[in-house]
């Protein structure tokens, strides 16, 4: 059967087109391949939150081995560069647009609040048709080219988890050595499919300690010693990739803008999104100029202020599907560069605490790794 998915970024190449390609890449019929992948008995992809491109080149000196894997050029991640979107994508092989996950934190008009989408969806979006696409990866739960997850036991039950892999068996791997076990098993089987391994340590330490620190070197260099050792002893007939989901920016609290406290809350119902790029729902009488003008202030530029056509000419590549509607802000509100905005209304919020960020459009952020870190040959 044919399935519909189509490239979302014109002569480039988006995170949304990479399982498409693999599952191509493993005989799976009706999918585009983007990423001209060789045919494979396997294709392995290791997903590492938190990983951008630029990321990379900054620290080469500690990933020597992913460093030197070949690359595809000018791979994106799809906005907004948060995690619960671009998994999304990655899923369903389409934009937010298409499959309504619209970004870390969301208005659901079926409950009238806003929803954070890695730990707030619950049975009722699961269940409800939240994701307005069918999950590639639970699509071909049943087929003879299933996908498997490999991952932290802390996310085996998630809702996110289910939303995104249901019907797809999870192969709980904590450490990156039992990762490593995991996958030595999973290609000694014999049998084909796409081995998903979803690694989040780099984007917890990066949110922590910045991309900068030490803390996140270390990572880094254990991941590259991860990825090097598999490498070595992957069966000719596996392809393996390095992606990731975004990239990341250090924003040191001397940076945080405030808003809430001005004019710009005119109007506003509520606000979502995340400090790289708010997300303005206004009341139903409130034009959406005078809004926009009033939030232009607060960024010192009008060009920071876009409405949702504007990002679906620029960064969708696609009209929003008319079901998701309601769900999608009137305004989204970029932080200026090296910055991140915050509530002056709450000072206390645990978010404050937080040094690398994402969910802009910085090429820091958006701009990922797209490595082949094992060449199939059959």
């Amino acid at each position: 059967m044919s399935l519909m998915v189509a490239s979302l970024s014109g002569q480039s190449v988006s995170l949304a087109d990479v399982l498409p390609s693999c599952l191509t890449s493993v005989g799976v019929e009706g999918l585009p391949n983007a990423l001209d992948l060789p045919r494979a008995r396997m294709c392995v992809v290791f997903v590492i939150d938190g990983l951008g491109m630029v990321n990379l080149e900054n620290a080469r000196g500690h990933a020597r081995f992913i460093s030197q894997c070949a690359s595809t050029p000018s791979v994106q991640t799809v906005f907004p560069s948060t995690t619960a979107s671009a998994l999304a994508s990655f899923a369903t092989g389409n934009s937010p647009a298409g499959h309504g996950v619209l970004g870390y934190r969301v208005w659901n008009p079926s409950r009238s609040e806003v929803v954070n989408q890695l730990s707030g969806i619950d049975e009722r979006e699961i269940s409800g048709g939240w994701l307005n696409q069918p999950s590639l990866i639970s699509r071909q739960a049943t087929s003879s080219s299933p996908v498997r997850v490999v991952g932290h036991s802390r996310f085996r039950d998630s809702a996110l988890t289910q939303l995104l892999y249901g019907g797809a068996p999870y192969l709980a791997a904590d450490s990156f050595a039992q990762k490593l076990a995991t996958l030595r098993t999973e290609c000694a089987r014999g049998g084909g499919g796409v081995v998903l391994v979803y690694i989040s340590d780099l984007d917890e330490a990066a949110h922590r300690f910045g991309v900068a620190s030490v803390q996140w070197l270390t990572l880094l260099e254990d991941l590259d010693a991860l990825i090097r050792d598999f490498a070595r002893e992957c069966p000719r007939d596996v392809h393996a990739l390095l992606i990731s989901d975004h990239g990341v920016v250090d924003v040191p609290p001397e940076r945080h803008l405030e808003y809430g406290m001005g004019s710009e809350m005119d109007g506003v119902r509520v606000i979502a999104g995340e400090p790289r790029c708010l997300q303005i729902y206004l009341d139903d009488a409130t034009p959406v100029d005078e809004a926009r003008t009033r939030w232009s202030q607060v960024v010192s530029s009008a060009d920071l202020v876009l409405d949702r056509n504007e990002v679906e000419s620029r960064w969708w590549k696609q009209p929003l599907a008319h079901e998701l509607e309601g769900r999608a802000p009137h305004l989204y509100v970029f932080a200026p560069d090296g910055t991140a905005l915050y509530d002056s209304r709450e000072p206390r919020e645990p978010g404050r605490r937080m040094i690398g960020q994402h969910g802009g459009v910085s090429d820091a952020e958006m701009l990922i790794p797209c490595l082949t870190v094992h060449e199939a040959r059959l």
